[in-house]
């Protein structure tokens, strides 16, 4: 599924601020802060579609991956290194799901309407093999 990138871009620069956002909130006082908050800044956050029924949603922090669940954000699968709160933070307190619901929702009408018109162009095509195959037959 290819999801709307601008959305997901949005999302993920939302995300990566809430990050640095609660990290620098609880590092205080420290020389060493912006070092310590490089990592956050290669945040990654796709969406990912293999199983259509529970599309998850994939955040990558360094060389840490973990998928949450589109309707809970709970984790799903791998680890942030203790991460994940603020993922799950972001998702429920920050109003995020629903943005994430929407996109969802506005890619699965726009797959079925790709799909009705494959059909339609489908349906067009055989119908034009039989005209053809009729007045080659009938000149013969």
């Amino acid at each position: 599924m290819d999801f709307n990138n601008e959305e997901i871009l949005a999302l993920e620069s939302s995300l990566k601020n809430y990050f640095l956002r609660e990290k620098a909130r609880h590092i205080k006082n420290d020389a060493n802060l912006n070092y310590k908050l490089m990592k956050y800044r290669g945040l990654s956050l796709t969406l990912d579609d293999s199983n259509p029924r529970n599309i998850l949603f994939v955040v990558g922090i360094a060389t840490f991956e973990a998928s949450f669940d589109t309707k809970t954000g709970l984790r799903v699968s791998g680890s942030l290194a203790g991460d994940e709160r603020i993922v799950y933070q972001w998702f429920v307190f920050g109003g995020n799901q629903q943005v994430i619901a929407e996109i969802i929702d506005n890619r699965k009408k726009n797959k079925k309407k790709i799909q009705y018109e494959r059909k339609t162009m489908q349906i067009d095509a055989d119908n034009d093999k039989q005209n053809f195959s009729k007045n080659n037959n009938s000149s013969l």
